[in-house]
Parts: C-alpha cells; structure tokens; sequence
C-alpha cells in the first residue's frame, strides 16, 4: 500500500474525490514502515461502501482492510517522498518518541507520588496524635 497523503476536504461527503489522476508509470522515493495502527472506531460500520468500486475507512485495520478486498496484502505501508500529487497535503508523520511529551508524564507521576507521600506523613502523625491522646 502507498500512502499518497491527504486530500483537502470536500464540500459535501458524499462526493469521491478525483484520486487517479496519474498517468503512465512512476517511480516513487518513499520510506517503508509498518502498517500504522489507529484508535477507535466511531459507531459500528469501519467501512463505507460508497460504490461497487469505492469505499472509505475510519481508520486502517490491517485485518479487516485484508478480509475487505479477499486478496493478500502486506503488513507495510510506503510513505512517498515528495508527493506525486500536488493536490494532496503531505502532513502526516511518522509516530516518534516526543521528549516533551515524556518529561511532562514523568513530571505529573512524580508530583502524584510526592502528593501521595504528604498525605501518607499527615495521615501518620494524625495516627500517631490520636493514639498517643488514647493513653
């Protein structure tokens, strides 16, 4: 599979976008990756059935995407470098590790436990107060 990147939104849903505008043979510079694997599925139906010969996903599943067209494909995508469509949008990434993202985690867990120890501490000595004021 190739990852041609996004069209621009379309005024109504229901129209199909002009995707098979290429003509002859290209060749194309990408990079391979695993197939992406996405979040949740809003309502019951990932596939939309737009015609005999079109159709739309809320999100890639490798497995259904396979049942879905009865043919063998690849656990691999191939992102194009630089686009061959000029109309579509190359903003999509490939996931990577985000070192803001991650100093910010560690910052609220360590701050739940120092939260955590305080009320472990006053809990303690309001223990230990009442059970020294029994005697």
């Amino acid at each position: 599979m190739v990852n041609r990147g996004w069209q621009p939104n379309l005024v109504d849903r229901d129209l199909i976008p002009n995707i098979l505008n290429i003509e002859g043979e290209k060749i194309i510079k990408g990079h391979i990756a695993k197939f992406p694997t996405s979040g949740i599925t809003l309502g019951q139906d990932n596939i939309e059935t737009m015609n005999s010969s079109v159709f739309r996903m809320q999100r890639l599943d490798f497995d259904e995407l396979k049942y879905f067209l009865s043919f063998n494909i690849l656990p691999y995508m191939i992102y194009m470098d630089p686009l061959l469509d000029k109309e579509n949008y190359n903003t999509f990434k490939l996931p990577v590790p985000d070192s803001e993202k991650n100093y910010g985690y560690a910052f609220q867990w360590f701050a739940f436990a120092l939260t955590l120890f305080i009320i472990f501490i006053k809990l303690g000595i309001r223990r230990k107060n009442v059970i020294k004021s029994r005697k």
